[in-house]
């Protein structure tokens, strides 16, 4: 399969391909662990559609025989019984049989567009390599002979000062690593790297560790990527003086060996990555192991935040254990945070005695660190619940302590500086301003979003606190959505047993498209004309995303495109038939066209989320299902298709000088084909998938250097989604 700039992708072999970066120096390639050889190479896989098991159709349309395996268990009492059950889903006013969708009836067109692969299309299941589904391997999880490897590797430390100068970075004033801060960290890994070796392996124990230069630009790098998306680590957690004897046994070198990995991950070289993702492993098993021998380290703040970091590299880092490891422990760090109490109501303020709270520094920064750290969890445990389509596991009810104070105040990086910011916000006498200093909970700023007046109180909000509040809303769009993933919203039910559920259904929808239309004005007016920030830009991506959510379940959408296989997705061909002619998906598009503005835009580069990939995954796979359903209407020719494609006007949906409100440009049925332009300025119709998804793929190819290994995953994904034909699968 073709790679980014013509090379081969990575099997999951030791030998990977190298590219180089613009400035001329070698680039290794991003290491994939052994879980990431594709599937297809394994074993053969099964064929999305065989006509040859067609059952009987029943009035429907439908097998007679259940669709969905998980309503076998249903019992009579159940008031969805079988011969009602058809009725939850939503299907056109005519079906088509399964031979005319994938290409015997009269319906003669491919799936992969007008510009399409000829004679190359390809059966390969498009989720055999996908980083969140992969098979078990036999033998030990980690591979502790490739952090070896990196400690004794000068070349590799030698690429990685060349790089910390390479183009297109951010440009920051990461922290200073000291000789201090080198030997914590180095004295940590090579103790979990001796009690991790195999006796056969004990003369591999490294006695070498990077240069403090090296470290330097690792730490730099962490700081370039996550220190503003993630705001929870302070500049005097770097000081040295700042370790005080009460915390002489706490495990700061466990943190700081997490920062290590996190830096390694987005630096492009195979080694460092590779050490990067085995270190990662090591950390997750000293976290357990010692919560385990000492469950009062639950409530040490290094070892949570250690659990926490770790959970954020794990589910981007592009490794597939990793991705399940962060699903599997995010409850039970939930739990964690829940019951140590970082999320508990706190007195209210006095004002006779409110300069008590900002009396002592060093008091103020430990309760600081505290209420971000469990904030930084909640948006983690949400980003996670997001793209892995999983129920939340923390309610924003739950959010009772206080709301992170604003940036500038948390990030002061001397005591002066700090008091000079603390005495500015005093003198601020302006509706909303006493926030500033004493913010409520998440819990209570949420209760106040929902009053009539909240846009004229003029709060101050800052940047995290919009992403907050986003969660929350998110929450209860996801909640909804897979409450009524089979339920029509848009034109209610004729039978009565329905029509309540129904129309339920389409005001609870309305009520969420009211709070996000909201909080699209709140965000406006708080952050009006300035410019993006890494925060800023990840609560802009993760608004369309929501609205992508609440129009379209993403999770059938992977049914369709093969997740579970045919039985997946056989049902939900008419459902997509139906959707893409609903005023929802032109709605959706208009959200997936604003995704991609944000993304081609060359001044965001650095400031992309690390989940950026996964974003573009979402609304890319949301694109090929709108193609998917365009193509194979019901009754409609390849000849009509292509006579009312060609005579209406193309509108673009991602035009970069077009400012068009909360959902960007919303088509109107019949009022022309959705198109999305190119870095070229040429337009492509979003139902030619095949080309629509090159632009996908451009993107991706252009910021691996600057992303995560999840990158290539996403791209090799696309890459064959793009190439499959469905109607080649029939037997």
């Amino acid at each position: 399969m073709a790679g980014f700039g013509g090379l081969a992708w990575t099997d999951g072999s030791e030998n990977v391909e190298t590219g180089r970066l613009s400035d001329g120096s070698t680039c290794d390639r991003v290491p994939l662990d052994q879980d990431s050889v594709p599937a297809a190479q394994q074993q053969p896989t099964e064929p999305m559609i065989n006509t040859a098991n067609t059952q009987h159709l029943n009035t429907f349309g439908l097998p007679s025989a259940p669709l969905w395996n998980d309503f076998a268990s249903l019992e009579c009492h159940n008031p969805f019984e079988y011969e009602n059950l058809t009725q939850l889903f939503w299907f056109p006013e005519v079906f088509v049989p399964d031979d005319a969708i994938f290409g015997q009836g009269t319906i003669q067109s491919s799936v992969n567009g007008a510009h399409g692969p000829h004679g190359a299309d390809s059966t390969v299941d498009p989720y055999a390599d996908w980083v969140h589904s992969h098979p078990l391997k036999k033998g030990p999880t980690v591979e502790v002979i490739r952090i070896c490897d990196f400690l004794h590797d000068s070349q590799s430390w030698a690429k990685i000062n060349t790089l910390e100068g390479r183009p297109g970075l951010k440009q920051t004033m990461g922290p200073v690593v000291a000789d201090g801060l080198r030997d914590t960290v180095s004295s940590r890994i090579h103790v979990m790297v001796s009690k991790a070796l195999d006796q056969d392996l004990v003369r591999k124990i490294p006695h070498l560790f990077p240069p403090l230069r090296t470290v330097q630009a690792i730490f730099s790098e962490y700081h370039r990527n996550l220190a503003s998306l993630y705001p929870m680590v302070h500049p005097s957690t770097f000081f040295e003086s700042t370790w005080g004897e009460d915390e002489a046994y706490s495990d700061i070198g466990l943190f700081f060996s997490t920062l290590m990995s996190l830096g390694c991950l987005t630096i492009p070289v195979q080694e460092a990555r590779s050490f990067a993702i085995q270190l990662a492993f090591l950390i997750r098993n000293m976290i357990n192991e010692t919560m385990t021998r000492d469950e009062n380290q639950i409530n040490d703040i290094w070892t949570m935040s250690t659990a926490l970091l770790v959970t954020v590299f794990s589910a981007w880092c592009g490794n597939k254990r990793h991705a399940e490891l962060a699903e599997a422990f995010r409850g039970t760090f939930s739990t964690a945070f829940l019951r140590r109490g970082y999320f508990k109501s706190v007195a209210p303020v006095d004002p006779q005695n409110a300069e008590s709270n900002f009396a002592n520094w060093g008091a103020w920064i430990n309760r600081e660190r505290k209420t971000r750290m469990g904030y930084v969890w909640y948006i983690v445990e949400q980003e996670i619940g997001l793209f892995h389509c999983l129920s939340p596991t923390i309610h924003f009810s739950d959010m009772r302590s206080p709301i992170p104070s604003a940036d500038e105040l948390f990030f002061a990086e001397t005591e002066d500086e700090w008091r000079a910011l603390v005495q500015s916000y005093r003198q601020l006498e302006g509706p909303g301003d006493q926030s500033r200093l004493h913010p409520p909970s998440l819990a209570a700023f949420y209760c106040m979003f929902l009053r009539h007046d909240f846009l004229e109180r003029h709060c101050h909000i800052t940047a995290l606190q919009l992403r907050l509040l986003l969660c929350a809303i998110q929450t209860q769009v996801t909640q909804f959505v897979q409450s009524n993933r089979f339920v029509v919203t848009e034109q209610p039910y004729t039978d009565e047993p329905h029509f309540e559920s129904s129309s339920f259904a389409s005001l609870r929808q309305e009520e969420l498209q009211t709070m996000l239309i909201k909080w699209y004005i709140l965000r406006q007016r708080v952050l009006g004309g300035g410019g993006e920030t890494e925060m800023t830009l990840a609560c802009k991506l993760i608004y369309h995303l929501v609205w992508l959510e609440l129009l379209i379940c993403f999770s059938d959408i992977q049914l369709l495109a093969g997740r579970e296989g045919p039985p997946g997705a056989r049902p939900l061909v008419p459902q997509f038939q139906r959707w893409v002619r609903s005023s929802s998906a032109l709605k959706a598009l208009a959200h997936v066209g604003q995704v991609l503005k944000v993304l081609q835009c060359s001044d965001y580069v650095i400031l992309r989320p690390l989940w950026w990939p996964i974003a573009l995954f979402r609304v890319s796979l949301i694109m090929w299902a709108y193609s998917f359903g365009c193509k194979l209407q019901p009754g409609r020719t390849q000849q009509a298709y292509d006579l009312d494609f060609g005579a209406a006007p193309r509108i673009p949906l991602n035009d970069a000088e077009q400012d068009l409100g909360p959902h960007g440009k919303v088509l109107r049925q019949g009022e022309g084909v959705p198109c999305v332009l190119d870095t070229t300025g040429l337009l492509i119709p979003i139902a030619e998938s095949y080309d629509a998804l090159k632009l996908c793929l451009d993107l991706l190819e252009e910021g691996r250097l600057q992303s995560t290994p999840i990158c290539e995953d996403v791209y090799r994904f696309l890459q064959a989604i793009r190439q499959y034909d469905f109607s080649s699968t029939k037997s």
